[in-house]
């Protein structure tokens, strides 16, 4: 195993400590997102890297998992695109790019 891959198990190991007290469930999924993205929020990487690693997080956490098939048939089908398009979300809302009044203005009709 080369440096840079062991300093990446080292890194995943660290932070996935961090999720040590949170207990995973189906119905706690976002807030997991949350969480795992505040951790990583701390790292010296890009977006793109810290994306990746919160994905790998999330997925191991879940993995982990103490489940039953059916949460875990719902939490497997979380963790792929959806989870994509809710970090996605998350950090364009924290950035203040989401439009949330200009939506509400189309919907609203008073």
């Amino acid at each position: 195993m080369d440096a840079v891959a062991g300093d990446a198990i080292e890194l995943y190991n660290r932070l996935y400590g961090e999720l040590s007290d949170f207990k995973v469930e189906v119905s706690d999924l976002p807030n997991l997102v949350i969480t795992v993205m505040e951790i990583v929020e701390l790292e010296p990487m890009d977006g793109d890297q810290k994306k990746t690693v919160a994905m790998n997080l999330i997925r191991r956490a879940v993995r982990e998992a103490d489940l039953s098939d059916t949460q875990r048939a719902i939490a497997d089908a979380f963790t792929g695109e959806p989870l994509s398009r809710l970090i996605d979300i998350s950090v364009s809302l924290s950035r203040g790019e989401f439009p949330l009044n200009k939506i509400r203005k189309r919907f609203m009709c008073c």
